[in-house]
């Protein structure tokens, strides 16, 4: 809405008039309409009668030179006068002459830019919907979500066909408390780099949806999103799917799945997608296959020590010397601690094969810890410890 072309505008704001009669006349007639809307209130009443009033009288104001801000005031100190007689000489209506100012000035601002502004009754007459509400209505949420066909339609006019699902999770890179909500800040950086950003959003995270192109890598979406967060004083850790509009609900919920993983498994910032978490994903699904795997590791339970020194080999690449300085150990005990899951598992985590069974086995048994029939929490894998 370009109000500085409006003002600009030499009917509604000539550069020479008399300083104070047009706002003076004005005020008076805004105390007069009032009045005469206040004498005229009865049960069948509606507040938008104040409004066509008013848009009538705010077209004569512009015409006589005010500004809008001129016109709105007027308008204010009109109301204002009008309560305060009210007040003074009470009588039975007042509560209903009360309750029909206050209904019907929520509408005169709008009434006035009307006025001013003509070509924004359009706008009035059928507003967009907000970027909240539209998000709800693509993603399926909410009472009455828009049909398949209708949400398309919605988002192709205003966006894209496809969308860049994002479940976020935000932490500001300093201690200091910002001004701003996390969110806010970053769906302000990722606007000015992709225009009509959606979100279903809380202060630190939510759901963002980010315009994508077909033709566009998975990869520049990395780019954009760091850069968003990096001006925002922000880091991230996100799951992104990419989808048409009519699967964006199926979207949304595949893409917060893949986020609870990565928490879950505390692998740490950055933004992932399935192909990241391909293992982790399958050995997350409940079944006999996860089962048996997880249980590879069983005979380690009574070692508490064993696990965290698996988990933190494999979080080191299966580098024994980084084990060792990660835990604060001498190496040779790190290679006993090695020497001793070989016996007890069957498998050599110094060899690439027994490494990356245990390593799937690990993944199931932290997985199955959150299931409610499992007391005992397995220790997770360190923050970025998948093995490339």
């Amino acid at each position: 809405m370009d109000f500085t072309a409006a003002h600009n505008d030499s009917r509604r704001t000539p550069a020479h008039r008399p300083p104070t009669q047009p706002v003076l006349d004005a005020r008076t007639e805004a105390r007069l309409l009032c009045e005469r809307f206040v004498a005229s209130i009865r049960e069948d009443t509606t507040a938008d009668e104040l409004g066509e009033i008013v848009y009538e009288a705010a077209n004569r104001w512009a015409n006589a030179g005010l500004t809008h801000l001129e016109a709105h005031r007027a308008l204010q100190d009109g109301l204002r006068a009008v309560i305060e007689q009210l007040s003074a000489q009470p009588t039975t209506a007042l509560l209903r002459q009360l309750r029909m100012i206050v209904a019907a000035a929520a509408g005169l601002p709008r009434s006035v830019l009307r006025a001013y502004y003509p070509w924004l009754q359009t706008y009035f007459a059928a507003p967009p919907a907000t970027d909240r509400a539209l998000a709800c209505s693509v993603l399926g949420i909410g009472a009455a979500p828009l049909d398949a066909g209708t949400a398309a339609t919605e988002v192709r006019t205003t966006t894209a066909d496809t969308y860049e699902v994002v479940a976020v999770q935000l932490a500001p890179v300093a201690a200091a408390p910002a001004r701003v909500a996390p969110m806010r800040r970053l769906l302000r950086e990722l606007r000015a780099r992709r225009g009509a950003v959606l979100s279903i959003a809380a202060e630190s995270g939510g759901t963002v949806l980010i315009p994508a192109a077909a033709y566009e890598p998975e990869h520049h979406l990395d780019q954009v999103l760091g850069s968003a967060a990096a001006a925002a004083d922000l880091t991230f850790t996100a799951a992104a799917v990419r989808a048409p509009v009519p699967e964006l609900p199926a979207a949304r919920r595949h893409a917060h799945e893949l986020l609870d993983l990565v928490e879950q498994l505390d692998l740490g910032p950055g933004l992932y997608r399935f192909a990241d978490l391909a293992l982790e994903h399958q050995l997350a699904q409940d079944g006999s296959a996860r089962e048996a795997i997880a249980a590879v590791l069983d005979p380690l339970e009574a070692e508490p020590e064993l696990l965290a020194t698996l988990a933190q080999h494999i979080g080191s690449g299966g580098i024994r010397t980084q084990t060792a300085q990660a835990l604060g150990l001498h190496l040779a005990t790190v290679t006993r601690r090695m020497r001793r899951i070989h016996e007890l598992t069957g498998l050599e985590p110094t060899d690439v094969f027994g490494l990356w069974r245990l390593r799937a086995a690990l993944l199931a048994r932290t997985t199955r810890a959150i299931q409610p029939e499992r007391d005992a929490p397995a220790r997770p894998l360190p923050p970025g410890g998948r093995v490339k």
